[in-house]
């Protein structure tokens, strides 16, 4: 064998990294107000994690930490091995083009119909990876194959966010993120406030987007029957005014399916509370 090919292989298999992304002793704080402390979590290559724990105990801004759109006191963030914190805001950018968000409440523009709001991402990566705008033609091709993937019309590009129920909003602002057929995909409470029916559609997308496009998927979510049908691996943090200085921050970090027979009190006491905060929006749905 060729000496250099081989060294090529062993420098290649030296690279790879079965984590897309990774925290390191991850910090965060806003102003003398710890949220993250101490945190290093590794992710692997198409696993869905669930991120769960009570309202402020700094679960969104641990998502948003991820993609560089919060940066860290101290410690660092991996995205496929690349530490966002040596990154520029340009290349930092570029990485966010592997990545979709969907946000709490869609975030889609009011202004735009709903095949304009799913075509930004398109429009903007073009200007971020310095390539070809896409024609008009090839737009309307990717805008409608996404909405066909998360069921809905294609006549539904025509309307406007505010003709639509929040089911078909959240759906559009997924569309909008899998348009770009990201390798990571953050979902910020994606079934917050919708009835159990539509939290199910919901949730067989998320399912089925990570089965069709082998996706990374980590979400936030207080829905406990999001994170046990979705994820195979759940976080639970705690809020950090309730620990000592020496106790973890994630008090749980396994699959859903050991939940109920974690010891943690914490644990227990989240899922009981959250159970019965379920019943509570049933009642006023």
């Amino acid at each position: 064998m060729n000496p250099s090919a081989t060294s090529s292989a062993e420098t290649s298999s030296q690279q790879f990294s079965p984590y897309l992304v990774e925290t390191h002793a991850l910090n965060i704080q806003f102003g003398a107000q710890k949220v993250i402390r101490d945190v290093t979590l590794q992710i692997r290559h198409g696993q869905t994690v669930a991120i769960i724990g009570e309202s402020g105990c700094g679960k969104t801004v641990l998502l948003k930490s991820l993609v560089g759109l919060l940066q860290p006191t101290s410690g660092f963030v991996l995205f496929d091995q690349q530490d966002l914190g040596a990154l520029r805001e340009k290349e930092i950018a570029q990485l966010r083009t592997r990545t979709g968000f969907v946000f709490q409440q869609a975030a889609l523009f009011d202004s735009l119909t709903v095949g304009e709001n799913i075509a930004f991402p398109v429009i903007h990566t073009a200007s971020h990876r310095q390539t070809a705008f896409p024609v008009e033609e090839e737009r309307q091709q990717l805008v409608l194959h996404a909405l066909r993937e998360v069921g809905l019309s294609d006549s539904t590009m025509h309307q406007y966010p505010a003709d639509l129920s929040g089911g078909m909003r959240k759906r559009v602002g997924l569309a909008r993120a899998l348009i770009l057929q990201p390798e990571l995909m953050l979902y910020d409470e994606p079934t917050t406030g919708l009835d159990p029916i539509v939290s199910d559609i919901i949730n067989e997308l998320i399912m089925r987007s990570r089965l069709k496009h082998r996706v990374t998927s980590i979400l936030v979510t207080h829905d406990m029957k999001t994170a046990r049908k979705v994820a195979d691996r759940v976080l639970m943090l705690h809020p950090l005014e309730r620990l000592s200085p020496t106790e973890s921050q994630v008090i749980f970090d396994g699959p859903p399916s050991e939940l109920e027979h974690c010891p943690d009190t914490r644990v227990q006491q989240f899922i009981q509370g959250e159970a019965g905060n379920r019943m509570h929006e049933l009642n006023l749905l």
